[in-house]
């Protein structure tokens, strides 16, 4: 896994718990993203997209690193990161600006870890991680050859 995918999969998680934290208050009421979209039909629905898609992400940051499954990482990091932000447009097209007058804790966190996302899948954090350390880069490259030689006499035994 590469550093990048570190802050995905910690930010996947993070989205994951936002889900069940309190997205709104309504007359003493907290509403996380759970209740909405369990127990408000309609449009509220999609909400499922934010556990689901976060458990995804997860999964592609996990499934091993190739080129193919690096590119579908940042770009799922990108669509992941950005559905907090579409069902935010969505209420605001529908409400207004007095929706932010509802807002908690949860909405707001699920927008800030969406934005980090986002960053993630554009290559923002890269000049921070170790990747880019060239020390780091020689001790993985030989890591790897030696890996590549220990399979290789693998198949040299059988």
């Amino acid at each position: 896994m590469k550093s990048f995918q570190k802050i995905e999969v910690f930010c996947a998680i993070g989205l994951f718990i936002s889900f069940f934290l309190p997205w709104g208050k309504l007359f003493f009421a907290a509403v996380s993203g759970y209740d909405l979209a369990a127990n408000v039909g309609g449009e509220a629905k999609i909400a499922w997209l934010i556990p689901l898609s976060s458990i995804a992400l997860i999964i592609v940051a996990f499934s091993g690193s190739n080129t193919n499954t690096d590119n579908l990482g940042r770009v799922s990091s990108i669509i992941v990161g950005a559905l907090p932000f579409i069902g935010l447009f969505y209420v605001l097209s529908q409400v207004g600006t007095d929706i932010f007058e509802v807002l908690a804790i949860g909405a707001y966190l699920s927008l800030i870890i969406g934005l980090i996302l986002i960053l993630a899948g554009f290559g923002a954090f890269e000049p921070f991680t170790s990747d880019q350390n060239p020390k780091t880069n020689q001790l993985h490259k030989e890591n790897e050859r030696l890996m590549e030689l220990r399979d290789l006499l693998k198949q040299k035994k059988l």
